[in-house]
Order: structure tokens, then C-alpha cells, then sequence
């Protein structure tokens, strides 16, 4: 574990929706365009992914996160368990290092879509 400030890369993917925006400076696999800088953070770096927006992925500092009181440490894991729709909300990645929130997400990010397409497909039936 090495000690903060970290240089967090602080960007979102945009949603993976057809027809909707995308950052291909920032996408769900981790790469990073040129002019994407990471920004100076007190704690760990962030990547997550979630139900809303469907598979988006941002970035950043975890500072910036409501995490409660639990000791953060690096790792991946699913956050905000929903016991009504018994899903997951959230997938989070931390990490301790200069540029090191370049999680790659792609298959998080689809199983999201893939759970917003089915959840569109149950409210017309």
C-alpha cells in the first residue's frame, strides 16, 4: 500500500446505450486519451460501474464517494445491494497508485446493460 495524494484519472465512459454519448477518452476498458490528466486526490483512486446510468463507468477519487466509515482498501467489489430487485447496484473497483483507476469494466458494463434491457423488457409485458 503506498501512501496518498494519488494522481486519480477523474472521467466517465458515457453511457454504452445505443445512440447515446460516449468518451472514447475515457471508455469501460480503461484507456486513457492523451489529454485525460489525472487530478490530484487525498485517497484512493475509484473506477465503478453500475445500474444508473446503465454501464457507465467513471472515475476518480474515491473522496469524492460516500463509502461510510469501513477502512478502504484496493480492491474490486459489488456495492449497493438492492434486496427488492435482489441485484447488485454498483461495481467498485480501489486502488492505491499514480494513474492506477484504469479498472477494465467491459464486462461489468454489459452485464448492466444487459440487466437495463431486461428490466425495459418486463415493464412492457
Amino acid at each position: 500500500y503506498k501512501n496518498p495524494p494519488f494522481l486519480c484519472y477523474d472521467c466517465n465512459s458515457g453511457s454504452p446505450l445505443p445512440g447515446m454519448w460516449q468518451n472514447e477518452n475515457c471508455d469501460e476498458a480503461g484507456a486513457m486519451g492523451p489529454w485525460n490528466l489525472p487530478q490530484y486526490c487525498p485517497t484512493l483512486c475509484f473506477s465503478r460501474v453500475g445500474r444508473y446510468p446503465a454501464g457507465a463507468v467513471y472515475r476518480g477519487c474515491a473522496s469524492n464517494l460516500f463509502l461510510g466509515e469501513e477502512q478502504l482498501k484496493d480492491g474490486c467489489f459489488d456495492d449497493m445491494y438492492n434486496p427488492i430487485t435482489n441485484r447488485t447496484e454498483r461495481t467498485l473497483c480501489l486502488c492505491s497508485g499514480d494513474g492506477c483507476n484504469t479498472h477494465d469494466l467491459t464486462l461489468h458494463s454489459l452485464v448492466y446493460v444487459d440487466q437495463y434491457f431486461q428490466d425495459a423488457a418486463n415493464k412492457r409485458n
